[in-house]
């Protein structure tokens, strides 16, 4: 089933599939497009006018890469008659924006691709404001095959990366940025092209001057008699004889509310920069051909709205356009009668925009559980360090996600900006027990084939640092340990056999004893100890700390 949505103010119809998923963007004066989904995530898109697709590469929730079947360059072509002498043309870009004025600094540099055909020279040529430019002595800025940036032949017939080290202009101040076709050209036909045109500051910003642009910049132009231009003008080539594929690939940096913040070339360098303020709004936008931008949702250049699935979203208002809705008929959408900001229909994640994020349109429970997942993935070698740490079956790999969550428990409370069910992180153990047990009564654990649980550690001769760790098994104490050491994660990092420290039927006072032992070794290295152990055991966040810390004072005693 789809339905239809038309925007007439901005002559824009939008199709949803029976999922409620945008499956087709038609607007006048532009190319429709269609997008195909998996996984709630927009994988594909195709451009129905030309037949181009895009395609979205994801890990963990987020966007990480884009990669098309065209590209775009900026096409200089021409003529150059024979017997005339030195010939060249120009042709200027009329709006650098921030470039203009900006100072050199040390480190800044020039980067882009190039592309010729056989016997033309060309490249790039840059003046400064006190006069002088960089093909004047003294100011040759070479590439880093060693070329002069206004020519070469490493471009013939393949498309060849260029960066240019600013050092030698460093104190002048930029005025102009030329294309440039060179004297030293063959006569007859000219042909370059040039793709991801970018200047690079030493001090972390971006200023693109033409990166897969659909559409060309302002370019004015000039030159010798003897040179003719012909073609000035984007060109689009799906599966041309000088279509770069790999430079049609993007990669994607976000930040910690999944924001587009940078994108990079498939050759490494940035050629795009975002900066967002809290509720969204784009700060001192650059041309770019990305649009993911807030959050990582798509924002469409008809309306300026962002699309975050149930609704839309107006950054310059900080609000949806449209009040909240459930499926289920209910007097306030998703609120949460003890927090009055989810009572506003229309607020966006409740007033708290710069670590909350909303996954779908819903200010919902839905939206904490994905930002888990976004969070996560940001740290996600800490918790494939911990599910290492407490894997001895499936029970401990998921207490192991669990204390991941409550580990950032009181910054993900900022993100849902409640209090998580305890239905939610139920552990799958019973912790409730708190037997106090001997060594005879663990003894006929085991034989009955109860299940019990112990603490160890494992010390490395050469460091002197000391892993503590937990197992559990229906075996006894020692045979449990022994099998969780067999193939134990940190055997590689040089750390010798396990050793028992404590057993027992509760498995709150095991966790507690963990931590104490963590403690003892010298604290989680997360926390800037000296211990084995990457992170502790407990986190001082975890709303049970105390349970399992009275439990393991309870039965084994307060820590040394």
């Amino acid at each position: 089933m789809e339905t239809w949505e038309t925007w007439g103010r901005i002559g824009a119809t939008y199709t949803y599939d029976a999922k409620d998923n945008r499956v087709r963007k038609d607007v006048t004066g532009s190319p429709s497009t269609e997008y195909i989904y998996f996984g709630g995530n927009v994988v594909s898109e195709r451009n129905v006018t030309t037949g181009a697709w895009s395609d979205y590469i994801f890990a963990n929730g987020k966007r990480i890469a884009k990669a098309d079947n065209f590209d775009h360059s900026i096409h200089l072509s021409g003529q150059i008659c024979g017997n005339c002498g030195w010939q060249w043309y120009f042709w200027g870009f009329t709006d650098i924006g921030p470039l203009s004025g900006r100072v050199v600094q040390s480190g800044d540099s020039l980067r882009w691709r190039q592309w010729n055909n056989s016997g033309s020279q060309g490249g790039i040529i840059l003046f400064f404001t006190d006069g002088t430019a960089t093909y004047m002595n003294g100011l040759d800025l070479l590439d880093q095959n060693g070329e002069e940036i206004l020519r070469g032949t490493q471009a013939t017939n393949h498309w060849e990366y260029r960066a240019a080290n600013m050092t030698p202009a460093v104190g002048k101040a930029v005025s102009a940025v030329y294309l440039y076709a060179d004297g030293m050209t063959t006569p007859g036909q000219f042909d370059m092209y040039v793709q991801d045109l970018v200047y690079t500051g030493a001090d972390g910003t971006i200023q693109p001057l033409f990166s897969e642009n659909p559409t060309l910049p302002g370019l004015s132009s000039s030159g010798s008699s003897g040179m003719t231009p012909g073609r000035l003008r984007d060109q689009p080539r799906p599966n041309a004889t000088s279509y770069s594929w790999w430079a049609s690939t993007m990669y994607y940096h976000g930040d910690q509310i999944g924001s587009s913040r940078l994108m990079t070339s498939d050759g490494g360098w940035p050629v795009w920069q975002g900066t967002f303020l809290p509720y969204g709004e784009e700060y001192n936008q650059q041309i770019t051909t990305n649009h993911y931008k807030f959050t990582g949702k798509e924002r469409d250049s008809e309306s300026g709205l962002d699309y975050f699935g149930a609704r839309y979203y107006g950054s310059g208002l900080g609000r949806f356009v449209t009040p909240d809705w459930a499926a289920k008929a209910t007097a306030v959408p998703y609120a949460e009668f003890a927090d009055p900001q989810s009572l506003n229909l229309y607020t966006y994640v409740r007033n708290i925009p710069t670590v909350r994020f909303d996954a779908d349109g819903h200010d919902a429970w839905s939206t904490f559980k994905a930002s888990v997942e976004i969070i996560g993935s940001g740290v996600g070698a800490v918790l494939k360090e911990y599910v290492k740490e407490s894997q001895d079956n499936l029970n401990n790999v998921a207490n192991a996600f669990n204390d991941f969550v409550q580990a950032n428990y009181r910054y993900n409370t900022g993100l849902c900006g409640c209090s998580a069910p305890a239905s939610q992180w139920q552990e799958s153990e019973n912790s409730n027990a708190k037997n106090v047990n001997n060594s005879n009564s663990q003894n006929t654990n085991a034989q009955s084939g109860q299940k019990t649980f112990q603490t160890y550690q494992k010390s490395n001769s050469k460091t002197g640092k000391v892993y503590s760790g937990k197992t559990s098994g229906t075996k006894t104490a020692e045979q449990n340990v022994a099998a969780r050491d067999a193939n134990h994660h940190m055997n590689e990092k040089g750390f010798g056999e396990a050793q028992l420290d404590k057993s027992s039927t509760s498995a709150d006072a095991i966790r507690g004893r963990e931590q104490q032992l963590i403690q003892e070794s010298g604290s989680a290295q997360s926390q800037g100890g000296t211990s084995g152990n990457a992170i502790n055991g407990v986190s001082p966040t975890n709303p049970k700390a105390d349970i399992y810390k009275n439990a393991a004072e309870q039965e084994f005693g307060k820590p040394k």
